[in-house]
């Protein structure tokens, strides 16, 4: 049914103020409205007389207003289906910035021990737990996507495990710019989808994983996709850390690592904090701090410099993409095991 524009500015301009604060959202009975009606209330609401006005009152209180107005002059549906329609509506009109929502709506727990909410200010879900998450029914999508304009970041309070691709996109599509873990004792890891980075962070030795390398970070991709990160980041603090599955263009290495396990996954650069008394890095290598020795090239580096303190060329230094030629300098004395063994398209001088 539609209604003329003079009727729906009176209602909407009355005295709300004396009784929107009062109205419970959860004791009005179910509801239900057109789409005709929708558009028109909300192309009304957009006039300046009328937005005006309702900028005034909070998400919720601007939320009970048009209840009330659609309880009066619509036919009946679902709360949820309603609900979802008004929060659109407040973010088309009144911004997200100026819209309150009761925190008591974006919270609630799941299956498996484990609960979610979403903190308005921060624009963080944070899901609690430990284990396998739970998949989402067949049909039905997880309780915070409602909320999706009010998230941009995921935090993962405990060790969780993504159990299918579908679960695994969801955190993807919720974590729009940061996906972070805290693990525990301190220690978490974050990957930042916005500069494709990934970052371990706390004090100490990096945690294990049933005496294996803890790299959760891939299992956010499907399980055929071996993900390629733009940086790795080892921040300072951390003293020990294994990075056996993880694949990037860049390392960066903070002050106070001195243990650093890898294979040949770093591709192209590698940058040492110049602080860090046991590592330094030359020309995009990885060197021992006096860059006696050579430890680690990136698999896809073409060409290279050394220092003139090189003493020993490290064993496993040289990845099995490694291409062109190679000069060693004349003060080179020792050469390691399997220095060289794995290079196919390279010629070592």
């Amino acid at each position: 049914m539609m209604l003329p524009d003079d009727k729906i500015r009176k209602i909407v301009q009355e005295e709300w103020s004396d009784h929107l604060d009062s109205i419970d959202l959860d004791q009005i009975p179910e509801h239900k409205f057109s789409d005709d009606f929708e558009q028109s209330m909300e192309k009304l609401c957009r006039k300046q007389t009328l937005r005006e006005k309702m900028w005034k009152h909070t998400g919720r209180a601007v939320a009970a207003g048009l209840i009330l107005c659609l309880v009066a002059f619509s036919p009946l549906v679902t709360v949820k289906a309603l609900r979802n329609k008004v929060f659109r509506f407040l973010k088309g009109t009144v911004g997200q910035s100026e819209v309150s929502i009761d925190p008591n709506l974006m919270q609630g727990t799941l299956s498996n021990g484990f609960s979610w909410s979403v903190d308005q200010e921060g624009r963080v879900l944070n899901i609690s737990g430990a284990g396998e998450f739970p998949d989402v029914p067949d049909n039905q999508t997880f309780p915070w996507e409602t909320f999706d304009d009010w998230i941009d970041h995921v935090a993962l309070h405990g060790r969780i495990r993504f159990p299918d691709d579908d679960v695994r996109a969801a955190f993807f599509k919720a974590g729009k710019k940061t996906i972070t873990e805290y693990i525990g004792d301190g220690f978490f890891w974050t990957y930042n989808t916005l500069t494709d980075t990934i970052t371990i962070g706390g004090r100490g030795e990096f945690p294990e994983e049933n005496h294996q390398p803890y790299e959760p970070w891939n299992d956010l991709f499907p399980e055929n996709v071996q993900p390629q990160y733009d940086a790795f980041v080892i921040s300072n603090g951390i003293t020990h850390a294994e990075v056996l599955e993880t694949r990037c263009n860049q390392l960066q290495i903070g002050w106070d690592c001195q243990e650093l396990q890898t294979t040949d996954n770093v591709l192209q650069h590698i940058a040492v904090n110049v602080k860090n008394p046991y590592f330094s890095s030359f020309d995009g290598c990885l060197y021992t701090k006096d860059r006696s020795k050579i430890l680690m090239v990136p698999e896809q580096l073409r060409s290279m410099d050394f220092p003139e303190e090189l003493k020993v060329i490290g064993a496993d230094s040289f990845s099995e993409g490694v291409r062109g030629e190679i000069v060693l300098p004349q003060g080179v004395e020792v050469i390691e095991t399997n220095a060289f063994a794995f290079i196919l398209d390279c010629t070592v001088i």
